[in-house]
Parts: C-alpha cells; structure tokens; sequence
C-alpha cells in the first residue's frame, strides 16, 4: 500500500471523517456554484430558486428561516412563491444576479422587500 493516497491529506478532512464527512465536503464545495441548483430543484423541488421565484429567504442553518419563511407566508394576500431553506450560497449568488439583472440596485432592492439585516 506504498502508492496509496490517505483522504484526509487530500481533502481537508479530519482524521477519521469517513464517507459522511466526504459528502458533507463535496456538497458544501458544490453547492458554490449554479450547477448545483439543478440538482437542488431535482432533489428538494419547490423550495429552489427558479425563474418563477418571487423572493428568497434563506441563511445560515438554525438562524430562524423557518420563523421568516411562515412569518412571511402568514402576513401575504396570496401565496407568494418562495426559495428557502437550501443554505446553498448557489441560492443566494442567483438572487443577487437576478436582481442586478433587472437593472435595480440590490440595496434598494432589499429595503423594499422589507428584508432586515440584524
């Protein structure tokens, strides 16, 4: 076994992460760039920013999305259609392109969609 390679001095891994922190690492690589969003929408359906997405409520896990995402849905008219819970910066670097993409600043933008920064 002289050729063989340990994974963790090729992945930044520590000692004895096995396959679970293997595929922890591959997604949270993946999941920086647009490609993993098909493979989002495939796996988590309609919680994924697409084209008929409206807005976009998603963060850090365990940062209270949950409470926004029903806070939010509760005080609507109609059904708004959302993109939540995906913790992908994939999710987010896409909201921002499409917001720049319609031409608005992405400050004004954000103050009026009555997002708070805390």
């Amino acid at each position: 076994m002289s050729g063989a390679v340990r994974l963790s001095r090729v992945l930044p891994l520590r000692e004895g992460a096995g396959v679970r922190g293997v595929r922890w690492y591959v997604r949270s690589r993946a999941s920086e760039y647009r490609p993993y969003l098909a493979f989002a929408r495939h796996k988590y359906d309609g919680s994924v920013i697409g084209p008929e997405t409206e807005m976009v409520i998603d963060g850090f896990p365990r940062c209270a999305s949950t409470f926004a995402t029903m806070a939010f849905q509760t005080a609507q008219p109609r059904p708004v259609r959302l993109a939540h819970h995906l913790h992908a910066p994939a999710q987010l670097i896409e909201a921002v392109r499409d917001v720049m993409n319609a031409g608005a600043r992405p400050s004004s933008s954000v103050a009026k969609t009555g997002v708070l920064r805390v």
